[in-house]
């Protein structure tokens, strides 16, 4: 559990990236149950239109999960 004693907001980043993959539902639950004020994903678009939370422009499938 993370402690906030300085009024500060704790944003995880791309969910809690340094303990599981990043913009995973994993990780974004991980950074919620760590007591995060906000967590943030990247979302970008594909060319046929459907949104995916992915960080890059170009998908490399050595880090999908």
């Amino acid at each position: 559990m993370i402690t906030n004693n300085y009024n500060l907001e704790i944003i995880g980043h791309r969910g809690c990236r340094a303990y599981l993959p990043e913009n995973s539902i994993p990780a974004v639950e991980h950074a919620i149950l760590a007591g995060v004020d906000y967590v943030d994903i990247d979302v970008n678009l594909t060319q046929d239109h459907v949104l995916i939370a992915y960080h890059d422009n170009i998908i490399n499938p050595d880090i999908i999960c």
